[in-house]
């Protein structure tokens, strides 16, 4: 959720048999917007800008897939898998534990203030919610 450091090395898929699937998610590092600094989550967080906001920071989410010559992004990978008879029943899956995600403000506001910020805690909420609805919408296209 979030993590804008998604490269080739970070997705993988599983065939067996006739079953082709996604493997388990894995190197999050960069997850929950951890190189974004109090000052740039505060400037997210009120800006008017579109284009420096926390929704476009969520859309620019780069993968290594392509669809022809288009290297798609993350929300696109998830529209494909969706539309793909092979992968929509375990992209779906996914989506719906993604979708049930409960608890993650209390936890992220028990997170001492020496590691994150109320800035950065915030920006982390606002795009979590963010990309929930993004996800749970991509359901029924």
């Amino acid at each position: 959720m979030g993590n804008q450091d998604r490269h080739h090395q970070n997705w993988g898929f599983i065939l067996s048999k006739n079953e082709l699937r996604l493997a388990p998610s894995f190197d999050h590092a960069s997850g929950l917007a951890s190189k974004v600094s109090d000052k740039e989550a505060k400037e997210r967080l009120t800006t008017k800008d579109r284009c420096r906001n926390v929704e476009f920071f969520c859309k620019r989410a780069k993968t290594p897939f392509f669809k022809e010559s288009t290297k798609l992004k993350t929300f696109e990978v998830v529209k494909e898998l969706c539309k793909n008879p092979q992968t929509r029943h375990y992209a779906l899956k996914w989506i719906d534990r993604i979708s049930n995600l409960k608890d993650f403000e209390y936890i992220l506001h028990k997170i001492p203030s020496k590691f994150m910020t109320q800035n950065q805690k915030n920006f982390v909420i606002e795009m979590l919610k963010f990309n929930i609805r993004e996800i749970k919408g991509l359901k029924d296209e």
